[in-house]
């Protein structure tokens, strides 16, 4: 006789659940749990709401700092809700401390949950080609700083917790008008804009990848901090010439707070994982 697992129903909170990797995350998770979303429509928008809420699944239109809505114990938190310009970050480090700490904060103090998993970035470390969940984090932009600054309520109030440090995401859905989506301009804009000498060198996931990774860490149970990519660098100016398809490409300044080079090592994530990642 055959045994069938039972999956286990859970009550999950997506804060930026409306959001570019929200979004697909609430989508992987939505048959199988009951799902809450709290999203201010900073980086999202009101249809996307309306057809998760034709879909059952609560929806809360609100600030995380400032607002309680959402009531009762989750079985876990996955925490998106963010800011996540860097140069804004350097123009504006009051809006940006604002959003990613005292959002942070808000988040761990008003939902009570068994698990809390903390989306980071790579940013924390600052330069770097090969940094790893224990190097020292050191930051060059307000951005970073405030991403770290939530690792630390992270370790300081949740008892089992999840902190990602995300490389750069692309996909389905991302945000052409976000500084972060690079691929996404080079596939529509004319002329190719790069900042700098395009001797940057990025990580690229590809979000339905990062879903995976996501839930697999989460059904296994791991905790800590881990980095999430493919540990593949890629330079901008390779990525536009591949992508140029006959396009000019320009070159301006490069912006402020702006890393050259934010590779990390995923040696951890690569001993948990048994699925290949999609390469750029």
């Amino acid at each position: 006789m055959n045994e069938h697992r039972q999956i286990k129903i859970m009550k999950i909170l997506v804060t930026g659940g409306l959001g570019f990797i929200g979004s697909h995350l609430v989508n992987a998770l939505k048959d199988n749990h009951q799902i809450t979303i709290i999203d201010n429509l900073y980086n999202s928008s009101i249809q996307t709401a309306a057809e998760f809420e034709k879909q059952g699944i609560k929806v809360f239109i609100e600030d995380v700092r400032r607002r309680k809505k959402a009531s009762g114990e989750f079985d876990i938190i996955f925490h998106l809700s963010a800011h996540t310009s860097v140069a804004r970050s350097v123009d504006n480090p009051l809006f940006d401390v604002s959003n990613n700490v005292l959002g942070t904060i808000a988040v761990i103090k008003n939902y009570p949950t068994k698990k809390f998993v903390y989306f980071s970035s790579g940013a924390v470390y600052g330069e770097g080609q090969n940094s790893r969940e224990t190097d020292r984090p050191n930051p060059i932009s307000p951005y970073g700083f405030s991403k770290l600054a939530g690792e630390v309520y992270t370790r300081m109030f949740c008892k089992d917790y999840l902190i990602l440090r995300l490389a750069n995401i692309y996909g389905d859905g991302s945000e052409a008008k976000s500084e972060c989506a690079v691929i996404e301009h080079f596939k529509k804009d004319n002329p190719l804009l790069i900042y700098g000498e395009g001797e940057q060198t990025r990580d690229f996931l590809d979000v339905k990848d990062l879903i995976k990774i996501v839930i697999h860490l989460t059904n296994s149970l791991v905790c800590g901090t881990m980095n999430i990519g493919t540990g593949v660098p890629t330079r901008i100016i390779d990525l536009a010439n591949k992508m140029a398809n006959g396009r000019k490409i320009i070159h301006q300044n490069k912006r402020k707070g702006e890393l050259i080079h934010n590779i990390m090592n995923v040696d951890e994530l690569k001993k948990i994982i048994d699925f290949p990642l999609k390469k750029i």
